[in-house]
């Protein structure tokens, strides 16, 4: 099965409501309309696949860190920075001091996270690592280990389901070492550990340069780009045995290809699987490598569809 975190491109019709919105051709209910053909688009294409988990796509911001200056007070995020070795720029977060309008957060998650909407469903809700939060806004990554804390919580206070609510903390930045990462897992695991509904997951979405602690790592689950990551190349030059990642009860692996146009060769997609399966036992999904928005909305939309194929044939 197929599940995708983050952001995930716009359609053509919606870049272009933005577009006319910006130049006063349309107002904000015409823009609303955009978004939320565009949600629901989204939506029935997961539903259609059988996603194990549900995503929004995050439609209304093109990243992951302008959304939280909604709802933090004496925040902005204006200036861009180039997001990692790409095309694509994020607004960087500029923080005074830490401290959440309550307002503003139910706004979030009504508007943004569409927390109530999404209850009849396994929801997946992305949001920055401590890392990636850190190299696009002014917080160190304490700070942002702070805040990413409390966001947790709030967001986690507010479900009202029996539905699983999954977190994917996304990493974009090249890792040379976990200790980070592996303080922050245990600082959320800790205060999740009671909540049968919540799954915590850690999507690698770049190059991991040690992979020697991977098993400190307190989540129910990781993603891993087997493109900057081959499997041949981590098993030979780190000496890392896949088995090791059975410690995780999920394996999403970041194996649909962002950087090109042209579908996955579905022959290779399966050897690729076979070859996982026998080394790792837990449950495997697919998902994309890097960052889905880089590709024109059809083009990812065809890339699930026919990876989907090989899964109709088990």
């Amino acid at each position: 099965m197929i599940t995708i975190a983050g952001n995930y491109p716009r359609s053509e019709e919606l870049i272009q409501a933005t577009r006319d919105f910006d130049r006063n051709r349309i107002d904000q209910y015409k823009l609303e309309q955009a978004y939320e053909k565009d949600f629901f688009d989204f939506l029935k294409i997961q539903e259609k696949l059988n996603f194990p988990f549900i995503s929004t796509g995050l439609f209304n911001y093109q990243d992951l860190i302008r959304p939280f200056s909604i709802f933090i007070k004496n925040s902005i995020a204006n200036t861009l920075l180039r997001f990692e070795e790409t095309n694509v720029f994020w607004r960087k977060l500029e923080v005074s001091k830490i401290e959440i309008d309550d307002q503003n957060f139910d706004k979030y998650l009504a508007e943004y996270l569409k927390l109530d909407r999404m209850k009849n469903y396994n929801y997946l809700i992305s949001l920055p690592s401590p890392l990636t939060l850190s190299k696009y806004s002014n917080l160190n990554i304490e700070n942002s280990t702070e805040l990413l804390t409390e966001i947790f919580i709030r967001i986690t206070d507010k479900w009202n389901s029996n539905n699983v609510m999954a977190f994917a903390f996304i990493e974009y930045t090249e890792i040379e070492n976990l200790d980070k990462l592996i303080t922050f897992s245990q600082k959320i695991k800790n205060i999740s550990v009671d909540n049968k509904n919540t799954q915590l997951f850690l999507f690698f979405k770049n190059k991991i340069k040690n992979f020697k602690d991977i098993e400190k790592l307190s989540f129910d689950g990781i993603s891993i780009n087997f493109y900057t990551n081959p499997i041949k190349k981590i098993e030979s030059d780190q000496n890392f045995q896949i088995e090791r990642l059975n410690s995780f009860k999920y394996l999403f692996a970041g194996i649909i290809n962002t950087n090109t146009t042209r579908l996955e060769d579905t022959t290779k997609i399966q050897q690729f699987i076979d070859y996982i399966k026998t080394k790792y036992k837990n449950t495997l999904y697919i998902t994309d490598d890097f960052y889905a928005e880089l590709l024109p909305r059809e083009i990812m939309d065809n890339k699930i569809i026919n990876i989907s194929k090989i899964f109709a044939q088990i």
